[in-house]
């Protein structure tokens, strides 16, 4: 048979036994042995190297591992010999088998051959499986393609199909109707040691035996035991023998033959951990069921039991099997061990550990203590001892998937991506059946930027446990992350869908935490295909589900940033994100710490999406650097990096940025720096420390009606600097504590008007601090939000006019000055109730109380929050809120509290002190797989605060808002994304005193129509149509002009991610055509700075994005 593969030889697998090894060692169980040239034949160790010419032999019950240089593994089955030949070809790989059955599982394309003494294959990166008898030879394959031949002729192999023939007749190729049933020797029975017999001499030297890894000799041993002598008990334990070592169909009839004594409840203990490894749950259950009735004081029937019901998604009452089964016997290391990961499962990593310790004290030689060692150590920060234990549970047992899986996490979270997918690699080849193995498989090779082995992995995966997740998630993930966001929302569409198949292996709270992820990872596809009002639906029943995930608090900071008056909001999803975010190595980048640049910026210098899905969690340095450059003297520079340690990360950043502006006097420069120190003493607790500074400094950039309205000698300066310190503190599954403590400081200097005679300056210097406190506490269908603030804030206001000679109201001698000084400060106390009484329902209830004192006025307020999500089916979703706001004031507003109530935004940009009353209704449906749509619609009710204003005091306005958005969202093929829409946003107010230039009505319809194009390969283009009217009303002695307007935008987007390289590039031309139109912004609406949506000139940005 022939085989091609690519790979170099890692120098760890050198030995002074041979120069060049070609092989090592992998899993050694039972006897196995090597003949080097004419030498005698010698037992194998772990870890061997293997040389050219080398023969291996397997012996009977027994197993071996190998893996090749080129990184292709070998599974080998009792009564199987191979010889390692020197390869053909450079690179290459020889292999002849002689007898026996080989599992081979290759992904290199160097050329590996594998010859038998009847059938030859040539392989293109694939799984297969060689039979070698003692007249023919069969193949069968799992996966690629496989020319099976030999001189009489060659027929073509395709997953699915195997081909049997002799050393004189051509391969005939047929249907493999049960291919799993080919690799039961492969694969891993987990063990419930049974105790019957264990008083027997014999059985006691055969389990010591066993534990030497000399199974074999063990079964041996028992085998030596007289007819006579052989009761239920020798039966039962030798079972168990043959099943460690996959000899299913020698254990099977020893276990049924058992019907009765001591030994008949553990022997059906045993055939019901077959039946669920053979996927037959119904028998599994019944089998259990009757084993605990047999004997309901053996532990075994208990742990059988607990397995049970870990495959019916009740991992309650499979922790209750597993107690049971340690309080029958207190000194059951297996019992600890299972109880040990089911707390894992369950997020309990302090009992977890417990019980781990407990399982590695009773039994030190057992390798599954020492694996749930491992594996509780992993989430307590201590991956080197996580790594020793792994290391030793695969010493005790070389058959065991799971220590190499350990392993290779370890190994990964440490920085050796390849050490730990080789690791994950072995796994796969002890266990081929396992589904999520395959998965994290896919996920090393995608984190290798191998997609094509990575999608191999998780199609492989996806036929082995059709209803698991997680390779439907990882494969969206990695989809997305290559540009291919069409073909990633069938998939993390089908994620969701069957998100509780997963209770196998999770809690009720944990699968919440992954349908948030997983909703998170939605809307984020959803955003890259353009489908943005989609997103935000995602994110919030992401957030009702589970509001202390980081994922979808990151993935609404992102998307607020692009929207008008929403920096609040994006402001406090930022807060939030970044205190529930384990330490990580992945930075944020700087604009994206600070709302108010985002709105200051053109948003083409970002390029791509920050990657926030990076499939493992590796310690060690990353970072990312952004260049652009445009039209209209515009530049930028980001450089952020981050170096995670084992419990501490830290990560910095810079911006730079430039742009003469869209005309003159509306040039923007930006400089911000930001550091962020994150510690983890104990996993249950996370501390940071956050330095920003940021100074900006800015034309005139408010657009009005009239462009020939200009005020020339408008300047702004921003100074801003902020500490922070956080704290995230969750004792115990489903509490959660949150503190913050934020110091801000902001002068901001603005140059009025400029005459020749003068000049007035006006600025205020605001430093403040808030601290405020939440806590969550989550059940399996609610969470409860508590939380509380307090704010202070002292505004000093400078107005100041210079002169230029000695005309004026102001002497000459120095410059005219009138200050102010405004304390304010600020209290707010919320609770939140937010339950899911069924899968379609989701309800927020709450309420808050505002206290602030600002400008002479003393506000409380109590206000309510109602929000309802209504989703009887994946394809249709309808949300209501009803809810009360007050606006905080600067420095108050980067809040800890819910942004959102059933996906609407609480807090806009208005004015410190407006009331704002909100109704809201949105619908989501999916009309075919391919076409969604969404409508929406939200009514604002607004009265601004009251004061001085001309120097007299006049009451708040009344004001209104209503924006209504409808959509269609339309993939039409697998790399293309439609949108279109009607988005129209209708302000208006009721005016309280004369000659007031703002707007008494503002309306702005659009009508965007997109396309989104990606080609194979990581090229992707966007052409997107933007039809706009506006129109504009005044009071009629306003001095400012009224009208209507209406226009066309063109924008193009060019780009393409450099292949196998982290290198993003993109062209983006915004108002292609340099349309000219007039447009009045909504500035006013807020009172701050930022650049309207639409401009009239034409901007071209080259951007570049590099990550490390």
């Amino acid at each position: 048979m022939t085989l091609v593969l690519w790979c170099a030889v890692p120098r760890a697998w050198a030995a002074p036994a041979c120069a060049e090894p070609v092989a090592r060692v992998a899993s050694v169980q039972g006897a196995v042995e090597l003949r080097r040239g004419a030498a005698d034949w010698v037992r194998v160790a772990p870890e061997q190297p293997l040389c050219a010419g080398d023969v291996v032999r397997v012996g009977e019950r027994s197993r071996a591992a190998l893996l090749m240089r080129n990184e292709t593994s070998l599974r080998l089955d009792q009564h199987t010999s191979v010889t390692l030949q020197a390869p053909e070809a450079p690179g290459g790989t020889l292999i002849e088998q002689l007898r026996g059955i080989v599992n081979v599982i290759t992904r290199t394309p160097k050329p590996f051959r594998l010859t038998t003494p009847f059938v030859n294959a040539n392989v293109e990166g694939t799984e297969f499986l060689v039979k070698v008898g003692t007249a023919d030879a069969s193949v069968l394959v799992y996966e690629g393609r496989v020319v099976a031949s030999n001189p009489a002729g060659e027929v073509a192999l395709g997953a699915g199909e195997m081909a049997s023939g002799g050393a004189n007749t051509q391969p005939v190729r047929s249907l493999a109707v049960r291919p799993a049933e080919a690799v039961h020797w492969a694969v891993h029975y987990p063990t419930v040691r049974p105790a019957a017999g264990t008083e027997l001499p014999a059985v006691r030297e055969a389990l010591a035996l066993r534990d030497a890894g000399r199974v074999a000799e063990a079964v041996a041993r028992l085998d030596a035991v007289p007819a006579q002598e052989r009761s239920g008990a020798w039966r039962l334990q030798r079972a168990a023998l043959l099943l460690d070592v996959g000899r299913v169909d020698e254990a099977a009839p020893e276990l049924a033959a058992i019907d009765a004594g001591p030994a008949y409840a553990e022997a059906l203990a045993l055939q019901a951990v077959v039946a669920l490894v053979h996927n037959d749950a119904p028998r599994a259950r019944a089998l259990a069921e009757r084993a605990v009735a047999a004997d309901g004081r053996a532990a075994a029937p208990q742990l059988a039991m607990s397995y049970v019901q870990q495959s019916r998604f009740a991992l309650d009452d499979a922790a209750a099997h597993a107690r049971a089964a340690v309080a029958l016997d207190p000194g059951n290391a297996l019992g600890w061990a299972r109880l040990a990961e089911l707390y894992l499962y369950a997020g309990d990593a302090a009992a977890a550990r417990a019980a781990a310790l407990r399982a590695v004290e009773a039994g030190p030689g057992l390798s599954r203590a020492h694996t749930a060692f491992g594996f509780t150590l992993l989430g307590h920060f201590d991956t080197a001892t996580a790594r020793a234990a792994f290391e030793r549970a695969q010493q005790l047992d070389q058959g065991d998937p799971l220590p190499r899986m350990g392993l290779g996490l370890a190994q990964i979270h440490e920085g050796d991506l390849v050490a730990g997918r080789q690791s994950i690699q072995i796994a796969v080849s002890l266990d081929p059946e396992n589904a999520l193995l395959r998965s994290y498989l896919g996920k090393a090779y995608a984190q290798e930027r191998r997609g094509h082995h990575a999608e191999t992995q998780f199609a492989l995966a996806k036929a082995r446990d059709p209803n698991d997740p997680t390779p439907w998630f990882y494969e969206a993930m990695h989809k997305l992350l290559t540009h291919r966001p069409v073909e990633a929302l069938d998939d993390i569409t089908r994620s969701i869908a069957l998100n509780d198949r997963r209770a196998v292996f999770r809690s009720r709270l944990l699968l919440d935490e992954d349908l948030a992820v997983r909703g998170a990872g939605l809307a984020r596809v959803y955003d890259a295909l353009g489908f943005g009002r989609l997103a935000l639906t995602e994110a919030a029943k992401a957030l009702a589900v589970d509001p202390g995930n980081a994922a979808p608090h990151r993935f609404l900071a992102d998307v607020y940033r692009s929207l008008d008056r929403h920096e609040a909001a994006s402001a406090s999803e930022e807060l939030q994100a970044l205190l529930l975010q384990p330490v990580q190595a992945t930075p944020t980048r700087p604009p994206h710490r600070s709302a108010p640049v985002m709105g200051l910026i053109d948003d083409s210098v970002l390029g791509q999406p920050d990657d926030h899905t990076r499939l493992f969690d590796e310690r060690g340095a990353s970072g990312r650097i952004d260049l652009a450059a445009g039209s209209r003297g515009l530049w930028s520079l980001g450089v952020d990096t981050s170096y995670a340690a084992e419990r501490w990360a830290l990560s910095a950043g810079l911006f730079r940025y430039h742009s003469d502006g869209f005309r003159s006097n509306s040039d923007i420069t930006h400089h911000i720096e930001n550091v962020l120190l994150q510690a983890a003493p104990d996993p249950s607790l996370n501390l940071q420390l956050e330095l920003a500074r940021r100074s900006t400094r800015a034309g005139e950039l408010q657009q009005v009606f009239d462009p020939a309205d200009r005020q020339p000698g408008q300047r702004n300066e921003t100074q801003q600097r902020v500490g922070r310190l956080g704290v995230a503190w969750r004792p115990g599954a489903g509490h959660l504590w949150l503190l913050s403590r934020q110091d801000v400081e902001l002068e901001d200097r603005r140059l009025l008007s400029s005459t020749p005679l003068t000049e007035v300056f006006g600025g205020s210097d605001a430093p403040g601090h808030m601290t405020e406190l939440q806590y969550q506490w989550r059940t399996a269908r609610s969470t409860v939000l508590l939380g509380a603030g307090n704010a202070q804030v002292r505004h000093r206001i400078d107005v100041r006019v210079v002169l230029a000679d000695e005309v004026g109201l102001c002497p000459a001698a120095a410059p005219c000055v009138s200050s102010a000084v405004d304390p304010t400060h600020e209290r707010q106390a919320y609770a939140y109730w937010l339950h899911r009484p069924s899968a379609a329902w989701s309800t927020t209830l709450g309420l808050s109380r505002e206290h602030r004192e600002a400008q002479g006025a003393d506000i409380r307020r109590w206000h309510h929050k109602l929000g309802a999500i209504w989703s009887p089916s994946d394809g249709f979703a309808m949300r209501l809120a009803s809810f009360r706001t007050l606006k905080r004031g600067f420095g108050a507003d980067r809040t800890l509290e819910p942004t959102q109530v059933a996906g609407f935004n609480q807090f806009f940009d208005d004015p410190s002190s407006t009331r704002a009353e909100v109704l809201a209704a949105a619908t989501d449906l999916t009309m075919r797989p391919d076409l969604r749509l969404t409508l929406s619609v939200q009514r604002r009710k607004l009265m601004g605060a009251p004061g001085l204003q001309g120097g007299q005091w006049h009451p708040g306005e009344s004001m209104s808002e209503r924006l209504l958005h409808a959509q269609v969202f339309w993939t039409p093929a697998p790399r293309v994304a439609v949108r279109a829409g009607v988005e129209q946003d209708r302000f208006g107010r009721i005016p309280v005193r004369a000659q007031m230039d703002t707007p008494t009505l503002l309306r702005t319809t659009s009508v965007p129509l997109a396309a989104r194009y990606f080609w194979p390969g990581g090229r992707f283009a966007e052409l997107a149509v933007t039809s706009v009217r506006q129109t504009v009303e005044r009071q009629p002695d306003a001095r400012q002009a009224t009208g209507r307007e209406r226009f066309t935008l063109v924008d193009l987007t060019l780009g393409m991610q450099v292949p196998g390289r982290p290198v993003t590039v993109s062209l983006t031309a915004k108002n292609l055509l340099g349309e000219r139109f007039r447009f009045q912004d909504d500035s006013f609406r807020s009172g701050e700075l930022r650049l309207g949506r639409y401009l009239p000139a034409r901007s071209v940005v080259l951007a570049t994005q590099m990550s490390f």
